[in-house]
Formats: structure tokens, sequence, C-alpha cells
């Protein structure tokens, strides 16, 4: 083989390389981009699934819906005014003495 084979030779050979890493790159950057396009379908929402604005919004009303509850149950197991539950307990025990045992 010749000097100037073995100089063509070795310039395919460099695009070759040239080529490959320059693909590599790409590649990388494609994946790159692919993760930032499900952070942004996590963040917005992606018709399937709400983003993060709608996720806090529906976890505060249930946080509302919730503490309503609590304080429903709350009125209603501590004794008041004789309207609660308790109350009506803490009367039929005295009433049938089980409250002295």
């Amino acid at each position: 083989m010749t000097t100037d084979a073995l100089i063509e030779v070795g310039k395919v050979a460099g695009a070759v390389v040239a080529v490959a890493a320059m693909l590599s790159v790409a590649n990388k950057a494609l994946r790159s981009l692919r993760r930032l396009g499900h952070l942004a379908d996590e963040v917005l929402g992606d018709g399937k699934k709400p983003g993060w604005g709608q996720r806090i919004e529906s976890l505060e009303t249930g946080q509302v819906e919730l503490t309503k509850l609590v304080k429903g149950i709350d009125h209603e197991v501590r004794p008041n005014s004789g309207g609660s539950m308790r109350d009506a307990v803490d009367r039929i025990a005295q009433a049938t003495g089980a409250h002295d045992s």
C-alpha cells in the first residue's frame, strides 16, 4: 500500500470516528431532551394525569374536607352542652349504673 493510500484510509477512519462521536453526543442530547419532556409533562400535566398545580389544589381541597370531618367527629366525642354522642353515652351509663363500674 502506498503512502497516499494509507493517508486516505486514515482520513476515512477519522471521518468514521468523528461521525460516531457526533452520533453519541446527539443521542445523549436527545435523551436529555426526552427527560426534560417527561418533567414538563409531570409539572404541566399530560392529559392522562393532572399537573402539579392541579394535584396540589386537589390535596388542599381534600385537606379542607378532612378537617371539616375531623372537627365534626371531635364535636361528637367530646362532652359539650348535652347534644354530643359522648353526652348521650354518659346519660345512658348514668341511667343504667354502668358509669359506676
